[in-house]
Order: C-alpha cells, then sequence, then structure tokens
C-alpha cells in the first residue's frame, strides 16, 4: 500500500532518472528482512538525441521535424505488479543508450517493457526484428520502407524450396513466422495502395518457401490477431450459445490466398488454395475414416478446428462477388468440402459418441468421457458453422443435456446451392 501511494505521486518520471533511483541501495524498502527495490512511477519518459538517431539510422533527416523531444510509455500497473532482473537490465540499456545505436527486441511482446514500449507505438516491425523508434506515426506497428528491405534485399532465404533440404516440423515453427511476417508486410504495401510490391513480396515468399516443400500445417494455437489479415478480425472468435469459443489456426497460407484475391490476383489465389484444399482433405479423410473415440480427441479434433476454420477464411473472399467469384472453381471446391464435414462425416461421428457414452453409463447430464468428446466437438463446430453462414443460428443456451442428434439440427444447414450471401 505504501508503495502505491508513493508511485500515484508521480505522473511519469525521467527513465534515466527512474534507473538512478533504483540503483541507489538508499532508495530501497525493508519488509520483513527483504531489501526491495521499486521504481517511483509507472509511467516514464525518454528524451530523444535526434542527432545520435540520426547517426545510428533509427532516425531519417526526413522524419526530424515530426519526431518529437521525448516518448512516454506506460507498464500495466494490475498486469505488471513486479519486474524481473531482466527486464531492469533492458530499461538500463535502454536508458543508457542515448540513441547512439538501435535498440532491437526478437519479439514484441515477449517482455512487459516490449509491450509497453508497444502499446505506446515505439515498436516497429523491420523485418525478423522490432526497433524500438522515436517515432509515432502511421503505421503504428511496422517500418515498412525497412522491413520490405529487409524482408526482400538484406536476408538470405538458404536453400527451403529444394525437394533434397528438410524442414521438419521443428524449423517449421521458424518457417510459419517467416511466413506471417511476409504476409503482414505485403497487407502494409496493400494499405499504402502498392499492390505491385505486395503482390511482389508473396510471390517472393512463394519461391523461397513453396507448399511443396515447406508445409504449412503443424501445431495448432489460437488464432492471434496481430499475426492475422485486418479483414479476419472478426473471425478470431465465435458466440456459440452464450460462450466464446477462440478460433483455431495452424499455418499463414490461407491468409495469402485471401490476399492474393484482394489483389485481383484470382489465378494465383485459386492455384494456392486449390493445393491448401487438398492438404486439409487429408484431415478431413482422417475424421471421415477414424474411429469415434479417435476423432474426438482433443489434440485430434484441433487439427480439424484449424483446418475448417482456414477453408472458411478463403471461402468468404473466393466466394465474394468483387473480389472472387462465387461460382468459381474454388468457392464451390472448398463448400462441397465443407459441407461434406458437417453433413455427412460429423454426423457419424455424434452418433458413435452417443452410443459409446450411453454404452458407458454416462449420465444424463452431459457429464462422462465420451460426452465431452461430443460437446466439446459440436461447440466448436457449431460455433464456425453459425459464424460463417453455414448454419441457422441456435437458440439461446439449454440446460445441459445428453447428446443426441436433434442438438446437431442438420435441417439447419444450407442447400447445396451454397451460403454466399449468409457468409460473414
Amino acid at each position: 500500500e505504501l508503495l502505491q501511494e508513493f508511485e500515484r505521486v508521480w505522473s511519469s518520471v525521467d527513465l534515466t532518472e527512474a534507473m538512478a533511483f533504483v540503483r541507489d541501495d538508499k532508495n530501497a524498502i525493508i519488509d520483513d528482512g527483504n531489501r526491495i527495490s521499486f521504481f517511483p512511477s509507472s509511467r516514464f519518459t525518454l528524451k530523444v538525441n535526434k542527432e545520435n538517431a540520426v547517426k545510428s539510422g533509427v532516425l531519417e533527416k526526413s522524419d526530424l521535424k515530426s519526431c518529437p523531444e521525448s516518448i512516454a510509455f506506460e507498464f500495466n500497473a494490475d498486469r505488471d505488479r513486479y519486474l524481473a532482473r531482466d527486464e531492469a537490465m533492458m530499461m538500463e540499456i535502454v536508458a543508457n543508450n542515448d540513441w547512439k545505436r538501435g535498440i532491437y527486441f526478437s519479439s514484441s511482446r515477449g517482455s512487459s517493457f516490449s509491450i509497453a514500449l508497444l502499446s505506446a507505438g515505439h515498436i516497429k516491425q523491420v523485418g525478423m526484428a522490432y526497433e524500438m523508434s522515436p517515432m509515432k506515426d502511421e503505421p503504428v506497428f511496422f517500418n515498412v520502407k525497412k522491413m520490405y528491405k529487409h524482408m526482400t534485399k538484406t536476408y538470405s532465404w538458404g536453400d527451403m524450396k529444394n525437394p533434397k533440404v528438410l524442414t521438419d516440423y521443428y524449423a517449421r515453427r521458424h518457417t510459419q513466422q517467416y511466413r506471417v511476417n511476409f504476409l503482414l508486410l505485403a497487407e502494409q504495401l496493400y494499405n499504402k495502395k502498392d499492390y505491385k510490391k505486395a503482390n511482389e513480396v508473396l510471390d517472393m515468399s512463394m519461391a523461397v518457401m513453396p507448399l511443396e516443400t515447406v508445409l504449412d500445417f503443424g501445431e495448432v494455437n489460437q488464432y492471434d490477431g496481430m499475426s492475422s489479415l485486418k479483414i479476419n478480425s472478426p473471425h478470431l472468435s465465435f458466440n456459440y450459445q452464450g460462450e466464446e469459443i477462440r478460433a483455431k489456426s495452424s499455418g499463414v497460407l490461407h491468409e495469402f490466398v485471401q490476399l492474393y484475391f484482394m489483389l485481383g490476383e484470382k489465378k494465383k489465389a485459386t492455384e494456392l488454395g486449390m493445393k491448401l484444399m487438398k492438404n486439409y482433405e487429408t484431415i478431413f479423410n482422417y475424421f471421415e475414416h477414424s474411429k469415434a473415440e479417435f476423432a474426438g480427441n482433443q489434440e485430434n479434433a484441433e487439427d480439424l478446428y484449424a483446418a475448417i476454420d482456414a477453408a472458411f477464411k478463403m471461402y468468404i473472399i473466393a466466394s465474394d462477388k468483387q473480389m472472387g467469384d462465387p461460382n468459381g472453381k474454388l468457392a464451390k471446391y472448398i463448400y462441397a468440402k465443407i459441407n461434406r464435414v458437417y453433413k455427412n462425416v460429423m454426423p457419424r461421428i455424434y452418433s458413435e459418441l452417443e452410443q459409446m457414452a450411453s454404452d458407458a453409463g454416462e449420465s444424463s447430464s452431459g457429464v462422462g468421457y465420451y460426452n465431452n468428446m461430443y460437446i466439446g466437438l459440436q461447440m466448436n463446430l457449431g460455433a464456425m458453422g453459425e459464424h460463417y453462414g453455414l448454419l441457422k443460428r441456435s437458440a439461446q443456451p439449454t440446460p445441459a443435456a445428453a447428446p443426441s442428434q436433434e442438438n446437431l439440427n442438420l435441417d439447419a444447414i444450407v442447400p447445396s446451392g451454397g451460403p454466399s450471401d449468409t457468409m460473414k
């Protein structure tokens, strides 16, 4: 309480002075025999030495007039109750650097310090690294000029296109991030209406990391809005029967398909989209030919959720009357495959799980090993189906009940003509 009251007195402090305050043992507080060092505020300012910033390449001469005299950033007092030594050390480096050298982070959200700078608009992606910048301008999170130079001219991408070079599951953690960076750069160029360069960036990514040699599906994670196209912001989570279901993601290239369509490159989008759908079909086929207890396993099911969501995201662009073609090859193909999963594959799995739950004597309250599998599948697939317009909106939440075929509401599936008018 004493520390919180002390911090409230200060609106903000100069970072250099704050670090000197922390270094002085006289300012520490003794609590139960423990020495506690603390900052006099959670809000900091840092003066900008413009001359040094220009010499170090952090600032361009053309930006001198618009560059502020100082920058300000703030920690989240509720989330950042304390800072570890490594973060204090980073702050010490920044405080004493005086903009003589560029300061770079390997992740924009890897520490409380970088998040504080990012939230204030002073961390900008310049390629595979994130540069601390005195400029707080648009785009907030990118230095497009530097990033384009680094991604297309500075970096060497090795020989990943060579079929004899193995890009295993662990290496794909890196290649996925490379693809994300190409995607985000292309989107920024698209926003600047530099469609030629945006197309060039996507093409380069496909050239150095072809789908045929560098697979695009592996670990499944929750969809990250900061690593995705902005058009997908409404699709990061789904509301289903009063519950929020987070979208699952694996791979990046389905968003390449979306951006190719946005750039008017329908042929490239269709060709890549068809290749991806062939990959997703292997997942759909696994579920079609597997026993329900394997299909309902959470880790296996997440592959299905990610593949279905990627297909839906491609479909909303491929079937768009302006950017895509509702009657085009890709739109029809995607719809047919998604519809098959919902109308043919899942009803069989639901029925088997229902029978297995009954045989195991699981209660009608919906609690049990097989019931949980059923509910997990139906919640996730139902949420996506409703969100993207394949299924009609379900009724208000009802008390938990034992799984049944009626819960699936197969009659609500849009007729074979396709849901292009209801897709969001």
